[in-house]
């Protein structure tokens, strides 16, 4: 049922309200409960109980002595294709209601046909998305040691490898000729041969082609490795055992492939997603920007563009306050929406926000000098700090930091594996030298066992021959 619009004085008899009763409209949303609250009477009427705006209200009521008739707001002011106007600000433009308490973001098309009051708080657009892994496979690697290092370590193994076999073949046709006899020119410049390659490796020509260098070399590689597991060993352990969010700011965002989207529903978004888009092409090296004409595409309505976020590497730029709201909507758990989504707020793109009215109403010349005496009183920076720390549109404060969960294996899976296949490779090659007789080691551990089965047989010939000999004198 519309109610009949109450007679306000004019600007004529005095702009004064004291002793009329107006009709004022608020919307009962849960997540924005900080601003206003609603509860229905026995009697079907509506009576405001806690807020923001609630406070706001009774301090205009106090400061004017007027009184108030509370309205149920219809939803969030939006404008039809053909022009009409629903939710609040329709029961505003239908003189349904006098005054909304709801504050609402200053939008180009709600100015164009409502009187804004002096605004209350300020919003600002925020691009919000899901954040990529803090590290890939690949960058977890160069995170650690630079890639140049890396291709050094890489080759100084490959030299390693290619040194130990050529002196092993070598060492092997060395003991060839010293067990078979043959050539000794042949032997001796073989073993001339040898000392290069050793004395060469250890970067003098101090000792002899015997096990010293060798021993040399071999300690201070193994040194060296030692070392150098155990600095990225610790390094990987630091560096997995913090977490680490890949973007941080606007400019990393900007920076990042991430796609982004807008909201379809607030033409102010439009012009920062055009600037996004714009600096990447720049940074691409593209002289023109896009001159305004995105895909119609890249901008969607609020939910489309959220669940966008969650199934692929999508940021969304909308009002702040609404991305919390709606990720809990659709049921997503206060750890994953805090600590997984990111919400960056976009410079440049503050936005006030207040309470309306109808456009050519006298309420707003009314209530804006009073609302600057509340700011200069500091009654409006009170009772926002007051309800800001209630608002459900905010992560709660044990979420604000991400607490590191322990370690398990899958979050060392890279050097494991690397281990792992090296460890592999070693056993394969192990097993092919020795079928094949390619080193001399399948030689020598069959020599080595014929030696010792040769040695245990004389051992234990003896030990009996002794047994024998002791029982016959006795």
């Amino acid at each position: 049922m519309t109610r009949a619009p109450a007679k306000l004085r004019t600007s004529s008899e005095g702009n004064s309200i004291s002793g009329e009763t107006i009709r004022v409209v608020g919307l009962d949303d849960p997540n924005y409960s900080d601003q206003l609250t609603l509860v229905t009477l026995p009697d079907g009427s509506v009576e405001f109980t806690s807020g923001f705006s609630h406070d706001v209200l009774h301090l205009l009521e106090y400061a004017l002595n007027f009184s108030h008739i509370a309205l149920r707001g219809e939803g969030w002011p939006d404008r039809l294709p053909n022009g009409t106007w629903t939710g609040l600000a329709g029961q505003v433009a239908h003189h349904e209601a006098d005054f909304s308490i709801t504050i609402t973001a200053f939008v180009d098309i709600r100015v164009a046909d409502f009187f804004f009051l002096t605004p209350v708080t300020l919003g600002s657009l925020v691009a919000s998305f899901r954040q990529p892994p803090s590290y890939s496979d690949t960058n977890l690697l160069t995170s650690s040691l630079h890639p140049e290092l890396w291709i050094a370590l890489l080759v100084l193994a490959i030299c390693v490898f290619l040194l130990v076999k050529i002196t092993a073949w070598i060492g092997m046709k060395y003991s060839e000729l010293d067990s078979y006899g043959g050539d000794h020119d042949f032997k001796h410049g073989d073993e001339a041969g040898y000392w290069v390659l050793v004395t060469f490796c250890q970067r003098n020509f101090v000792g002899s082609p015997n096990a010293t260098p060798l021993r040399v070399i071999y300690i201070s590689l193994t040194l060296t490795s030692i070392v150098a597991y155990t600095a990225l060993s610790a390094t990987l352990m630091s560096t997995l055992s913090i977490e680490v969010d890949p973007i941080k700011s606007f400019a990393e965002l900007v920076a990042s492939k991430i796609e982004v989207y807008g909201d379809e529903s607030a033409s102010f978004t439009h012009k920062f997603v055009q600037d996004i888009v714009d600096r990447r092409r720049q940074s691409k090296g593209y002289a023109e920007n896009t001159g305004g004409n995105l895909s119609s595409s890249r901008f969607l309505d609020l939910n489309t563009g959220l669940q966008r976020t969650l199934s692929e590497p999508a940021a969304y730029v909308t009002f702040d306050g609404a991305p919390i709201v709606n990720y809990r909507a659709m049921g997503l758990s206060d750890d994953f929406v805090c600590n997984k989504i990111r919400v960056i707020k976009i410079p440049g793109s503050t936005i006030s926000a207040g309470m309306f009215v109808r456009k050519g109403s006298i309420l707003r010349e009314i209530f804006n000098p009073w609302i600057v005496t509340f700011y200069e009183y500091g009654f409006i920076k009170r009772l926002e700090k007051k309800w800001s720390s209630t608002a459900e549109r905010k992560c709660p404060k044990k979420f604000k930091q991400h607490s590191t969960q322990a370690m398990d294996i899958g979050d060392v899976h890279t050097p494991i594996s690397v281990l792992l296949g090296g460890f592999v490779f070693s056993m394969v090659l192990l097993a092919i030298e020795f079928n094949y007789n390619l080193l001399p080691l399948g030689r020598d551990v069959r020599r080595v066992s014929r030696e010792w089965s040769s040695f245990l047989k004389t051992f234990i010939s003896k030990e009996n021959g002794f047994k024998s000999r002791v029982q016959r004198d006795f």
